[in-house]
């Protein structure tokens, strides 16, 4: 992508290891129409995906010049989307007035807040889909996971220490 547009604005948006592969492992186990469709893909330790992703984004990004590329946690951004969203949209040098970010507060009005169309279907997240509305009050009580303890996707297993790592380096714990 750097090559084709090497001064575009990167948004490294974060998620907690720990969140990220639950949701993972969620979506094989729930939304019955997408069953057929994930169960012949070979299922990746999601650990792993997410280890793999960050190092790549943290690779790419080191070398770009200050400002290019803002990092935030998911779990920071969605606890204050009314305080973050204005700061993204004036790093991006888009609308950041509060009737742009009020209308950001209604993803179920996009487009893209449904099925995509036959043959490419599943562009996005189905539990958003099933529900594209944002609650404010439940995102603003969202904790972030711990590091520690036993990984619910790999009884009797913690996360290693390579992924930790990252994590902490991300400003986990």
């Amino acid at each position: 992508m750097l090559r084709n547009f090497p001064n575009a604005s990167l948004l490294h948006l974060i998620r907690h290891p720990r969140g990220t592969a639950e949701s993972v492992m969620s979506l094989r186990e729930g939304h019955e129409n997408l069953r057929r469709f994930v169960e012949r893909i070979p299922v990746a330790d999601p650990e792993s995906v997410w280890r793999t992703s960050q190092e790549r984004i943290l690779e790419t990004t080191e070398w770009l010049p200050p400002g290019q590329c803002m990092q935030i946690k998911g779990e920071t951004l969605l606890g204050a989307l009314k305080v973050y969203l204005p700061q993204i949209c004036e790093w991006l040098d888009i609308r950041s007035d509060p009737a742009a970010v009020a209308e950001m507060m209604h993803p179920e009005r996009s487009p893209y807040a449904r099925p995509g169309p036959p043959g490419a279907p599943r562009g996005n997240d189905p539990n958003f889909l099933a529900n594209p509305r944002l609650d404010v009050e439940r995102l603003a009580r969202i904790k972030e996971p711990s590091l520690a303890g036993e990984l619910s996707w790999r009884r009797g297993e913690l996360f290693q220490d390579s992924t930790a790592k990252i994590a902490r380096q991300l400003g986990y714990s």
